[in-house]
C-alpha cells in the first residue's frame, strides 16, 4: 500500500518489534506511518484507534481488516473462551472496525474496505470449527455491508488466501512441527502462496481500478478450491 502512495496507520496488539519494523519500512520509502496499539475485538479501543487515525491524517480512505488469531482444537475439546476469542478477533473485530470507520466514510461519501478471510470459509478443516465459522462469517459480512453501503459510495470486498509462506509456517517446518508435503500435493500449483501476492490483490481492490467491484471475495489459493480430483 505504501508503494502505491498510501500513508498508513499500522495497528498491532502483541508484536511490538514487528510493528515498529513495519513502520520503518514504510517511512524508508518516504510515506507517513502512524503506529497504534488496539485490540480490534474491543469497541472502545477501535473508537480510539479511529479517532487517533483521523487526527493524524484528517480522513481514512481505506480500511484493511487483517487482524486474526488461529485456533486448532478438536470440537469436543474446544473451550468457550477459545471459541469466543477466535470469533471476537476474526469476525467481531471486522464488524467493529468496519462499522466505526465506515461511519466516517459514509459521512464523506467515499471509502474502501478490504477484509481478509480464508479458504477455510469455503473448505472446512477438522479441528478448526471456530476459525472456519469466523472466516465464513467474514465472507457473508462482506456481502451484507457491500449492498448496504453502496449508497454511500463505500466498496467492501474480501480476499481469501490458502496456505501462505509466512515466517510462522517456515519456523514450524524448520522445527518439524509441520509437514507441508500434503499441502503442496493438494495444491494444483504445487507451492505455497506468498504474502505479497495477497497484498497485491488488496492494493488492487483498494484502487480506482476496481471502482465497480464490491461484495466480492477473491480467492488466492493456487487452485485449492477448484481442485476436486482424487
Amino acid at each position: 500500500m505504501a508503494d502505491e502512495g498510501c500513508n498508513l496507520v499500522v495497528n498491532y496488539n502483541t508484536h511490538d518489534l514487528e510493528a515498529a519494523e513495519t513502520v520503518a519500512m514504510i517511512e524508508k520509502i518516504n510515506r507517513r506511518a502512524l503506529l497504534l496499539k488496539a485490540d480490534v475485538s474491543r469497541k472502545a479501543e477501535v473508537e480510539s484507534l479511529a479517532e487517533k487515525a483521523a487526527e493524524s491524517f484528517g480522513k481514512i480512505d481505506i480500511l484493511v481488516n487483517n487482524a486474526g488469531v488461529f485456533m486448532a482444537r478438536p470440537s469436543l475439546e474446544l473451550t468457550e473462551s477459545e471459541w469466543d476469542k477466535t470469533i471476537d478477533v476474526n469476525l467481531k473485530g471486522v464488524f467493529l472496525c468496519s462499522q466505526i470507520i465506515g461511519k466516517t466514510m459514509a459521512d464523506r461519501g467515499k471509502g474502501v474496505i478490504v477484509n481478509i478471510s480464508s479458504v477455510a470459509a469455503f473448505s472446512s478443516f477438522p479441528n478448526r470449527a471456530s476459525y472456519c465459522a469466523a472466516k465464513a462469517g467474514v465472507v457473508s459480512l462482506t456481502k451484507t455491508l457491500a449492498i448496504e453501503w453502496a449508497r454511500y459510495n463505500i466498496r467492501v470486498n474480501c480476499v481469501a488466501p490458502s496456505y501462505l509462506e509466512t515466517e510462522r509456517l517456515r519456523d514450524e517446518v524448520k522445527t518439524g512441527t509441520r509437514d507441508i508435503t500434503p499441502i503442496l500435493e493438494r495444491t494444483p500449483m504445487k507451492r505455497l502462496g506468498n504474502p505479497n501476492e495477497v497484498a497485491s490483490i488488496v492494493a488492487f481492490l483498494a484502487s480506482d481500478e476496481a471502482s465497480f467491484v464490491t461484495g466480492e471475495t477473491i480467492l488466492a489459493d493456487g487452485g485449492w478450491l477448484a481442485y476436486g480430483y482424487v
